[in-house]
């Protein structure tokens, strides 16, 4: 996908291609909180086990970012209720917070959604300050260029085994077959397939 600027598409394509990147999104919610990744490896083993995953349902989602799919993720309330999903801009606008809001209050999130361009200020944006402070149990999603996530400190905090993570997009792309990220628990890599559907 391309850039997703505030109040603008994504690089001037279609608009359906927000539709897309939001219905990945919220798919890649979905899939790291009912444990469709774990059911995955068990069918390749062919190991049957019944197992009690979490609902999004009553989660608080904090989304970074305030453009065409930003505005589109509070959506998952019609499937996931009593879903709290609070939008995060640089400047507010049309009914988002603040940054500084954003920094806040990292602990109390249990999704971080990214959704911002790649420039001077996003880029590392989610390093090891933001990783560290993520509750326990909770979900970063990054829909944003690679560089805008520090790659080494969230390989870092995911072997740990303390927060899961589920990327669209990395740094360095494409991902080499020995980099450590492939081996880390609690991720989900897709090869930056938000908007590439028919």
């Amino acid at each position: 996908m391309g850039y997703v600027k505030e109040d603008h598409g994504l690089d001037g394509r279609h608009f359906d291609l927000v539709a897309l990147t939001t219905e990945f999104t919220i798919g890649l919610m979905i899939s790291a909180y009912r444990g469709i990744p774990l059911y995955l490896e068990n069918q390749k083993n062919k190991f049957w086990q019944h197992s009690q995953q979490q609902t999004l349902s009553g989660k608080t989602i904090a989304v970074i970012g305030n453009g065409h799919i930003g505005k589109r993720i509070p959506s998952i309330k019609y499937i996931c209720p009593r879903t709290n999903v609070i939008n995060f801009s640089k400047t507010g606008s049309s009914g988002s917070f603040t940054m500084d809001k954003f920094y806040d209050n990292i602990e109390k999130y249990d999704v971080i959604v990214v959704l911002v361009p790649l420039d001077d200020s996003t880029k590392n944006m989610i390093n090891k300050n933001v990783l560290s402070r993520m509750k326990d149990g909770s979900l970063l999603v990054n829909m944003s260029k690679g560089l805008v996530v520090n790659t080494n400190d969230l390989v870092e905090e995911l072997n740990r085994n303390r927060i899961f993570a589920a990327i669209d997009q990395v740094y360095p792309d494409p991902l080499p077959p020995g980099h450590p990220l492939w081996d880390c628990p609690n991720l989900i890599i897709t090869p930056h397939v938000g908007s590439n559907a028919r």
